[in-house]
């Protein structure tokens, strides 16, 4: 099928001018108003609030009913932030400045002007033509002008744009359902593990504070001159944003020098230590050091617990991270002015003393759990990328004339 190609700005009015039309509005007459973080991502979805003209008329991007708002700062451009203009209050808008304008003509259904501006391969193209400092650059609308875009008969438009918008329905419905699978799927983890690992599971137990089965707590520091002493390797420093629940990650790993080292002799972690967050918004975050980053040192936020031979440390690195376990370190910080764990506090710790035998009992149950459902996670992690990736597929298919 062929369909003529005609450039945006001849079925488009780019920014129209307001001239005109803003003296014949009353000042306390009600709009939308449309700020760039009230546009959704890649949905067309608008939440508007209602203002008086007389606040909004200077200073912002005014549109209709039937205007298409193209975000022209990145990112915005590039996340999706476009849509069409509907039931405005009054039939009238007002914006962020950093909206386009695509006031199409009586030949041109607004919403085929809205999918084919919402295209990868559209957007892919603007970004070529940002002006501007890194940052702070923007679309400027002479390639909005000179688009070119194909353009079917109108009657032709609307049925495309109707089976569009009926497609897209069906691919948000199936990645709402993924979503909440995979929301689902965290919560049966945490709630198996909290079971496991409940303060009540443990009642038949002696319970003993941290500093009388420790070997050592204690905290690092910083290498004196900061960031600015760090290397690109040599020995890591690990730092709290490493530390998750029971999960490391090397992203942002520091490394300090072999004399760096020495000054922080004292703070040097060993195999099967366990990492405790103790300041700042990550506070309670634990896990245990991989073998493959020993010997390492931590920083001031990072506190080391190596408790002697009667506790597996993977063991109580899954207890430490237990809701019970978080709720007592967040007592702790009621009314504090910072958030932050002493090493009094730390040491003070109660742990449930179980036997070998059950705490490898209990680890075993939790690492098949936690594979079966790292299996399923990664499942719906790949559906859920499927199901994104096809938006730009039935854009691509629509306007290749197959829909």
């Amino acid at each position: 099928m062929s369909w003529d190609m005609v450039r945006l700005g001849d079925v488009c009015d780019v920014n129209p001018s307001t001239k005109g039309k803003l003296a014949s509005y009353n000042s306390d007459m009600a709009v939308s108003f449309l700020p760039m973080e009230a546009m959704e991502a890649r949905t067309g979805l608008m939440k508007p609030v209602d203002r008086k003209f007389s606040e909004v008329r200077k200073g912002y991007t005014y549109f209709e009913n039937g205007d298409i708002l193209f975000a022209k700062i990145t990112p915005c451009m590039q996340n999706g932030k476009h849509a069409v203009a509907r039931n405005l209050t009054n039939g009238i808008g007002f914006g962020s400045t950093e909206f386009h304008v695509l006031r199409p003509s009586i030949d041109v259904a607004p919403e085929w002007i809205y999918y084919i501006v919402s295209q990868t391969e559209f957007l892919t193209k603007a970004v070529n033509h940002f002006q501007g400092a890194v940052g702070q650059q923007r679309l400027p609308e002479d390639f909005l002008r000179e688009a070119l875009i194909p353009l079917p008969p109108l009657d032709e438009q609307r049925i495309i744009a109707t089976e569009i918008e009926r497609q897209l329905a069906v691919v948000e419905r199936a990645k709402q359902a993924a979503t909440e699978q995979l929301l689902l799927l965290e919560l049966t983890k945490v709630k198996q593990l909290e079971d496991m690992l409940s303060f009540d599971s443990f009642s038949d137990c002696k319970w003993i504070p941290i500093k009388n089965c420790a070997l050592k707590v204690g905290s690092g520091a910083t290498p004196r001159g900061g960031q600015s002493a760090y290397h690109s390797s040599g020995i890591p420093l690990i730092r709290s944003q490493n530390v998750f629940f029971n999960a490391f990650s090397s992203g942002g790993l520091a490394y300090i020098n072999n004399k760096q080292n020495d000054e922080l002799r004292n703070t040097i972690v060993q195999n099967g230590d366990i990492l405790l967050n103790i300041t700042g918004a990550s506070i309670g975050r634990v896990c245990v050091v991989p073998d493959d980053y020993c010997p390492a040192n931590v920083n001031q936020h990072v506190c080391i617990i190596r408790l002697d031979d009667r506790f597996l440390s993977e063991f109580i690195s899954h207890f430490m991270a237990t809701k019970e376990f978080q709720t007592g370190i967040m007592e702790l910080q009621a009314g504090a002015t910072r958030q932050a764990l002493t090493k009094e506090q730390v040491q003070g710790f109660e742990l449930p003393l179980v036997d070998k035998p059950r705490q490898e009992a209990i680890l075993s149950k939790i690492k098949t759990k936690t594979r079966s459902i790292r299996r399923l996670h990664e499942s719906l992690h790949n559906q859920l990328a499927a199901i994104n990736a096809l938006p730009a597929a039935i854009l691509r298919q629509a306007f290749s004339g197959r829909m």
